[in-house]
């Protein structure tokens, strides 16, 4: 009995690899669109220009901060942002849990008693 559950298990897992390997793929494919939008928003936006004042023109934004600052964060990109790192959230958790599954399915058979 403890043979077939261990083997059911280890169907559940390489199943579960399978649709990890899968995901993995898409928001992979998914990271470079991803990519290409927060660029182009931060050009858009002026955000870049702003961003690079700081080091262009170091005293300056030093006098100024606060309205630097107010200016660099109105110009932010906030929705290509969020899409952007949620992307990269998603693979990187997906690819945790196909590292751990990995490790599991193709431990030796007397290490698999988690």
């Amino acid at each position: 009995m403890g043979r077939i559950n261990e083997e059911r298990r280890l169907l559940s897992l390489k199943r579960r690899f399978a649709i990890f390997s899968v995901l993995i793929l898409v928001f992979g494919t998914a990271f470079i669109p991803a990519l290409k939008a927060l660029s182009a928003a931060l050009i858009n936006t002026g955000f870049l220009q702003f961003f690079f004042l700081m080091f262009s023109d170091f005293d300056i934004t030093l006098d100024y901060w606060q309205n630097f600052l107010m200016q660099l964060a109105e110009t932010i990109p906030v929705v290509s942002s969020a899409v952007f790192f949620g992307v990269v959230f998603i693979f990187l958790e997906l690819l945790r849990f196909w590292a751990r599954d990995i490790k599991i399915i193709f431990a030796p058979k007397h290490l698999r008693n988690n």
